[in-house]
């Protein structure tokens, strides 16, 4: 909570953009759970019921609805990405300002590494989560209340049974998430490494290269560059070990919807 809190400080001088883009985001949402049943009414009145007139009004909804989507997307995705990259620019000013005012015992106990890393990848991954992290939770939340709302209103049988299935993702999600949390951290850890073992043979290259030290050098990179990879195939490991699973519930939701749809 103290990091969302410290992040929000950040957000909130665009708090304008974010509300407008929240509100592009309920529409778009709400578009995207309504076009199926566009699909639905073309089959029933059109296919079924040899209602032919109702094919191009229909058709031209669809495509209206789609449009309209499409630019509801691009316009919170492009807010987003605005509010993010100011974001990202004032975090980084304030870091390099907070750098300037350390005093010495600071960086003589801190890698190099870790504060390019801190400069660098960390602040990147902030401004991910800002421009991209946010946005698909809310759209993905949005779009599960709504499609609930209208699949209960469709069958409250078949709802029932597919709402079921989802404590399971739930579940597998939060173990993956357990997982990945601490594999990231070492990859995080790895890099600043590495990040600090490459700065300090530039700064120190004439030193290594006066006592002739370039194989030693060579052999330090690889073994750190070699890390930075395992920790890399690690996280790997994690999401082969869990998404394989997730996809496999999806699919069971399909074969849910094929079978107890046709039983009801």
């Amino acid at each position: 909570m103290n990091s969302l809190n410290w992040i929000w400080q950040y957000i909130r001088p665009y708090r304008l953009r974010l509300f407008i883009a929240l509100i592009f985001i309920l529409f778009a949402s709400l578009i995207s759970v309504l076009y199926p049943l566009l699909g639905g009414k073309l089959i029933d009145l059109v296919v079924y019921q040899h209602k032919d007139s109702l094919l191009i009004p229909i058709l031209l909804v669809m495509i209206v609805s789609t449009l309209i989507r499409t630019i509801f997307r691009y316009s919170y995705q492009i807010l987003f990405e605005r509010i993010g990259q100011n974001s990202l620019y004032q975090i980084r000013e304030d870091l390099y300002q907070k750098l300037q005012a350390l005093d010495f015992d600071f960086f003589n106990h801190t890698r190099v590494g870790d504060i390019m890393a801190r400069m660098t990848g960390d602040t990147d991954a902030i401004r991910h989560f800002i421009s991209w992290v946010i946005y698909n939770i809310l759209e993905n939340l949005l779009l599960f209340i709504f499609a609930i709302g209208i699949m209960l209103t469709i069958d409250w049988k078949l709802t029932l049974a597919l709402v079921l299935v989802t404590p399971l993702i739930a579940l597998f999600t939060i173990l993956m998430s357990k997982r990945a949390q601490p594999a990231f951290y070492e990859i995080r850890e790895s890099f600043a490494r590495l990040n600090s073992m490459v700065e300090e043979n530039i700064s120190g290259n004439r030193v290594v290269k006066a006592f002739a030290r370039e194989d030693y050098e060579m052999e330090k990179f690889h073994k750190h560059n070699l890390d930075f990879k395992k920790r890399n195939m690690d996280s790997a490991e994690v999401s082969k070990k869990y998404l394989p699973v997730l996809d496999s519930l999806a699919g069971t939701l399909a074969i849910i919807t094929l079978v107890l749809g046709d039983i009801l």
